[in-house]
């Protein structure tokens, strides 16, 4: 699932809250499936925008607590664009929450 526009400062807009609590519900639906939550930047940055990326992501995985002990908070940067950084604007920016499937047993 990806969330354009999530953050508003350093904490959830107020649509991403209610979406990660729909989430919240499907994770706690499917306890099975761990769940990653992906922080990407629009441009590359320093220090500063990772400690930044890293704080966003923790606040996004904390608004799922169904998957509290299933859950992986990742800041990826600008390392995975999904359009040209030079030309798409703050359209690299994005929170994705990814429910991985679990191991066959």
């Amino acid at each position: 699932v990806v969330l354009r526009d999530a953050f508003e400062g350093d904490g959830l807009s107020k649509r991403a809250a209610t979406r990660l609590a729909d989430l919240d519900r499907i994770a706690s639906a499917h306890a099975a499936f761990p769940v990653l939550v992906v922080v990407h930047d629009a441009k590359a940055g320093g220090a500063a925008e990772k400690s930044k990326g890293e704080a966003r992501a923790a606040a996004a995985a904390g608004a799922l607590p169904a998957a509290k002990a299933r859950i992986a908070p990742v800041w990826a940067g600008a390392g995975a664009p999904v359009a040209d950084p030079k030309t798409s604007g703050n359209r690299n920016a994005r929170l994705e929450i990814v429910f991985v499937a679990p191991r066959a047993s």
